[in-house]
């Protein structure tokens, strides 16, 4: 019995998860990227357990950023703070996702295009469409993310 529910449990894993990879960040701080944008979204604020009990907590955000230039895509992270009234916003920093990295693990091909936002899973994970495909970003508060390939 304990076999067959293990064989099921990695057998229904299989059906929602394909493939998961750590892809690397880039630092792009100081490069102004917002002419270019094509897609923002700002997902839900967080607060940190050390701000809970403050009069005015500071939390965190990141938004997604998709730029165009010509055809071709980039996707960009941003971390901002902000008080739980959305009052004193301020952006942290900015990192470009590294796309060799997602060719190379999700066996991508053609040109870097054509990427749409579906939907932000909590504070620090979104889903994308690239190439016809659903991929789950996760961990986006650090340097390396963890992306992974949803079965349909």
């Amino acid at each position: 019995m304990k076999k067959t529910i293990i064989i099921l449990f990695t057998f229904i894993n299989s059906l929602f998860v394909y493939s998961q990879s750590e892809i690397r960040t880039y630092d792009k701080s100081e490069m102004d990227i917002y002419k270019w944008i094509t897609t923002i979204s700002k997902g839900d604020l967080f607060i940190p357990e050390n701000q809970n009990n403050k009069e005015f907590p500071i939390g965190e955000f990141y938004r997604l950023i998709i730029t165009t230039s010509e055809i071709y895509n980039e996707i960009y992270i941003e971390k901002g703070s902000e008080s739980e009234n959305g009052g004193g916003t301020e952006i942290v920093w900015k990192r470009l996702i590294n796309e060799d990295d997602l060719y190379s693990n999700f066996h991508l091909t053609g040109e870097f295009s054509d990427i749409k936002f579906v939907k932000w899973n909590s504070w620090n994970s979104f889903i994308l469409r690239i190439q016809g495909e659903n991929y789950l970003f996760n961990e986006i508060d650090k340097a390396e993310i963890k992306v992974e390939k949803l079965k349909e």
